[in-house]
């Protein structure tokens, strides 16, 4: 069930004895329905039929507007004497023809109740169908509400400044209650179920299987009879009859105990109280055995109509498991021992703000004086918390007889329209359209000022268009200028005093060692290269790891005589710790043995010059100047 919880509900029962009233809403943690208050209204008026109950209706909310909230709209379920039903048991019926039978039954029930049936409060709802080869078994629940109530209603609530919430029938409202026992119980699925509810006028029996309403009864019956049953009694017998309230006080001390002791003490004109008991107690079998016969004149002569199977069947011809009982009856002493001894099911006593515990209840927690104290104040609220789960679930607003309802947020307008008096109406009236004039005229004012504003805003943004254009671009030029001058400034730096560099670095090296000769020098130049996604980076940090420019160096290749061959690496070692020269490649030595060497005479006719070559180490090598640490 998609119930809202914590939300507050206002809710007013219409009983022909008394009104119930008050706020609650369903617990979140408990799932429970909780009250904020609740009250019980005493009807002053003897009952006299719902046409007078509805003239009174207005003095009965008077009297109790001290109690109700104005600012949350009013849920009404009423008794099944404003809203009657009557369930329609349609036996093989073609399948094109169910919508039209259904349809006449709500008219002849509609003329039997003598209600117009084009009230646009009248409702049918389907309760069962079963298909067969061509046909069709249906049970449709026929539910009126006489329009001049609803009227009513609405016109006593709107001249007391209340707000009117709708009206939910009470067939609707124990289907829900028989719903939430078998989602708690999922084995009373496919037991039969009954509900039954005492009231003050009427009866109320609800049979259910298999998550189907399948039968609904209302008797004519209800306790108003034991006030009923006494009066005859004693105008027969000729003793003292008691008032209704007298029979309420007996129902409620005495209930059905025969504690004869306790009817003396209670101070009534009465001599002899035993026959005063014994006549409650008779009238308490014979409502029970109405309703016996009620439940099974269905399960005898219609339910072979509207079940699945055999099985199904069988277990209906067995009678109900669980009779729920609710109503003002059920506290009185000793009804759950004559219940139990009338029905052969199991018997529970509906607890209104406890209802999980119904469903557990056991004889020993029944029979006690604290349960009985409790019922005695909570079970007239019964209808009301059965209510509560419609009222709450969105999904099922349709249920309510009344689509128009109020809402807590109203506007101006319907609230206007529910004022009682004409002549402060049409005053308000004016005031509401003299603020629609002036809010349009304030309106007109202000979309003037905003259309000229936009219009010279459409113009500024114009000449602004090329702006931003311009301005990126000179960022652009600005930041090439930035680069350009960095390039100019490392080629100085490059080019600075260039042509002495080859012999500054000639006289060094023949100056690093007399063992070594040097033959051939050559330096070439590379040209650096600037890495722009770099530029960025450096220019925030300054940091020469993070300089643009890579390949800054000048590359030589030398090569010459050693007169051993440790003078190389000597020379290597020397080179790198200037830290001017880096030794790109490991160099290449020789050893060359001693030899002779024949020159010609300079003279003319002379003797040639023998000269004698030592031995020696002939090497070679590359590197590169670094251009980070200048000479």
């Amino acid at each position: 069930m998609a119930v809202k919880t914590n939300k507050l509900v206002q809710y007013i029962d219409l009983g022909t004895y008394s009104i119930k009233y008050g706020t609650f809403q369903i617990s979140k943690e408990t799932n429970e329905v909780v009250e904020e208050n609740k009250f019980i209204y005493k009807i002053p008026n003897t009952y006299s039929g719902p046409d007078l109950y509805m003239d009174s209706l207005g003095s009965y909310i008077k009297d109790i507007i001290g109690d109700l909230n104005k600012k949350l709209p009013i849920k009404f379920t009423c008794s099944s004497l404003f809203t009657p039903t009557n369930l329609s048991y349609l036996s093989r019926v073609d399948k094109d023809q169910v919508e039209t039978r259904v349809k006449d039954e709500l008219e002849k029930y509609a003329s039997q109740e003598k209600i117009p049936i084009d009230g646009f409060y009248n409702q049918t709802k389907e309760l069962f169908i079963k298909e067969l080869d061509d046909k069709a078994q249906v049970i449709s629940a026929n539910i009126l509400l006489n329009p001049k109530y609803v009227g009513i209603i609405k016109k006593h609530l709107y001249d007391n400044q209340l707000k009117f919430g709708g009206i939910y029938p009470a067939l609707y409202n124990v289907y829900e209650q028989y719903l939430l026992a078998i989602e708690s119980k999922e084995p009373w699925r496919d037991e039969a179920i009954v509900f039954v509810d005492f009231g003050y006028m009427t009866t109320k029996v609800d049979l259910f299987f298999q998550g189907k309403h399948l039968f609904n009864k209302v008797l004519h019956y209800g306790t108003k009879v034991f006030s009923d049953e006494l009066f005859d009694f004693a105008s027969k017998s000729g003793t003292t009859t008691l008032s209704p309230s007298d029979v309420e006080a007996v129902l409620h001390k005495i209930g059905f105990s025969k504690e004869t002791d306790i009817l003396a003490a209670m101070e009534l004109d009465i001599n002899n109280p035993a026959p005063y008991i014994a006549n409650l107690e008779e009238t308490l079998k014979s409502i029970f055995s109405k309703v016996n016969s009620s439940i099974n004149y269905f399960v005898s002569a219609l339910a072979r109509n509207f079940t699945n199977d055999n099985a199904s069947f069988m277990t209906i011809r067995k009678g109900p498991t669980h009779f729920l009982f609710s109503g003002g009856l059920i506290n009185a002493k000793e009804f759950y021992i004559k219940a139990s001894e009338s029905f052969k099911g199991q018997i529970h006593l509906i607890d209104p703000f406890n209802f999980q515990n119904t469903l557990e209840q056991t004889e020993a927690s029944i029979l006690s004086d604290e349960f009985r104290s409790h019922l005695r104040e909570n079970s007239p609220f019964v209808s009301i918390a059965q209510s509560m789960l419609l009222g709450l679930d969105q999904s099922k607003f349709n249920l309510n007889l009344i689509d128009k309802v109020d809402s807590e947020n109203e506007n101006l307008i319907k609230v206007l329209l529910k004022l009682p008096m004409s002549k402060y109406r049409t005053i308000l009236v004016f005031i509401l359209i003299l603020s629609c004039l002036r809010s349009g005229f304030n309106y007109y004012s202000v979309s003037s000022a905003y259309n000229t504003f936009k219009r010279k805003s459409s113009k500024l943004k114009a000449s602004l268009k090329n702006t931003e254009a311009n301005r990126n671009e000179l960022h652009k030029l600005k930041l090439e200028s930035q680069l350009i001058d960095l390039k100019y400034e490392n080629i100085q730096t490059f080019t600075k005093n260039y042509g002495h560099w080859p012999t500054l670095l000639k006289k060094l090296i023949q100056k690093l060692g007399p063992n070594i000769i040097l033959k051939d020098l050559k330096f070439t130049t590379t040209l650096p290269q600037f890495k722009k996604n770099n530029y960025k980076k450096w220019k925030k940090s300054q940091n020469e790891k993070d300089s643009p420019w890579i390949l800054k160096q000048i590359n030589f290749k030398m090569s010459g005589i050693a007169l051993s061959l440790s003078d190389v690496p000597q020379l290597i070692d020397s080179l790198k710790n200037t830290g001017i020269f880096k030794i790109t490649k490991q160099p290449l030595t020789k050893f060359m043995p001693e030899k002779e060497i024949k020159t010609k005479s300079n003279n003319k006719g002379g003797p040639e010059i023998v000269k004698t070559e030592s031995a020696h180490y002939t090497f070679s090598m590359q590197g590169s100047v670094l251009m980070e640490n200048l000479l």
